[in-house]
């Protein structure tokens, strides 16, 4: 097959080798591994967006400003940014089956600089639409509420990683080191008031967070002086996983309403002790896999809670173990060849 995936915009040209060296935000790096997988398994694969040009593991990327007019390809894949139909057929590229994938409870609907008319969702009922892709069926649920013209249109096919990127990794874990790694405000600042006092329960306590690329532009505002604290800027991939495979914990105070989370699916395949609140698709995810609490909008009530979590993941070896365990097994299975799997399933399915 011919595939065509649309990354959409982004503030830099980004492709693999760009991952590589700065790291990507959840949606473009997954797609950048899916991509990846077809081209393994035979396809014609084409990446275009807002892209630095480079043919790298079999992938060709192409910049949309170089990308050839008066094309046929047999399935477009659009990462969250619903432009693709109209510069599309602008450009004369015809396809068989299209599939916009969402990673959002909401998508991008911006064409050279303005807004498409009614925010996008006149574009939603276009027929060269085979189907939406949600990363969750909690997610599914929810976009099916918000756009009428999704129901009954909606594929799930989960997130995933890649468990090479992490077995390539040998490196020591550190007693009580603890790591962040998501957007600041999706609960650090809950996670540096509770400090103190993980500190009072682990006195050798350290906690090292960094944070995606796109979230640099606010990080700041987050960082503060706290005993035992380090904030370094994003990481490129192999250093990325090498902090979380060193990391004993992963505390996540959040109550961002998660439409997957691959954060704590990569603290799963690093083997770190999970507590974390259910906050969407967390709820699944960390189920039997993690210390887990309610996610309250009560501050000093969620915290206390991850407080207690903490405690009983220390006070609880074995329980611990058993989660850890089944949270490893649980990131090895979901990846990016199984996920391939299902996608081609999927394409299949609409033939």
């Amino acid at each position: 097959m011919r595939i065509l995936f649309s990354f959409g915009y982004q503030h830099d040209f980004i492709n693999k080798t760009y991952w590589q060296r700065h790291g990507l935000g959840g949606s473009e790096y997954a797609m950048m591994k899916l991509a990846e997988q077809f081209a393994d398994h035979g396809h014609d694969v084409t990446v275009t967006g807002k892209v630095g040009d480079e043919v790298i593991a079999g992938v060709k990327f192409i910049d949309y400003s170089k990308l050839a007019h008066n094309q046929h390809f047999d399935v477009v894949v659009a990462n969250n940014y619903i432009h693709y139909v109209p510069l599309f057929d602008e450009m004369n590229i015809t396809y068989k089956q299209s599939y916009f994938w969402l990673h959002n409870f909401d998508f991008y609907a911006w064409w050279r600089r303005k807004a498409l008319p009614n925010e996008g969702r006149d574009v939603l009922n276009d027929p060269r639409i085979t189907a939406f892709v949600a990363v969750s069926e909690y997610q599914k649920q929810k976009l099916e509420t918000l756009y009428p013209a999704m129901q009954g249109r909606i594929v799930v096919l989960n997130n995933a990683t890649d468990p090479r990127d992490f077995d390539r990794i040998n490196v020591r874990r550190v007693p009580g080191k603890f790591v962040y790694s998501s957007s600041p405000e999706r609960g650090l600042e809950r996670l540096l008031t509770a400090w103190p006092k993980i500190q009072a329960q682990l006195p050798h306590a350290t906690l090292t967070v960094t944070t995606p690329p796109y979230a640099m532009k606010w990080y700041d505002r987050f960082k503060t002086s706290l005993d035992g604290v380090s904030f370094i800027d994003s990481q490129p991939p192999h250093k990325l996983y090498t902090l979380i495979k060193s990391s004993e914990y992963w505390m996540y105070p959040s109550t961002y309403d998660e439409t997957y989370c691959i954060t704590a699916l990569e603290m799963m395949m690093g083997g770190v002790k999970l507590i974390t609140t259910d906050t969407g698709n967390l709820k699944y995810l960390a189920e039997g896999r993690a210390s887990v609490v309610n996610a309250t909008a009560d501050d000093d009530k969620l915290i206390a809670e991850m407080l207690s979590a903490l405690k009983d993941t220390i006070d609880n070896p074995d329980l611990c173990a058993e989660r850890q365990h089944a949270a490893e097994r649980f990131a090895r299975s979901e990846n990016w060849f199984a996920r391939y799997q299902q996608w081609a399933m999927t394409i299949a399915s609409f033939n």
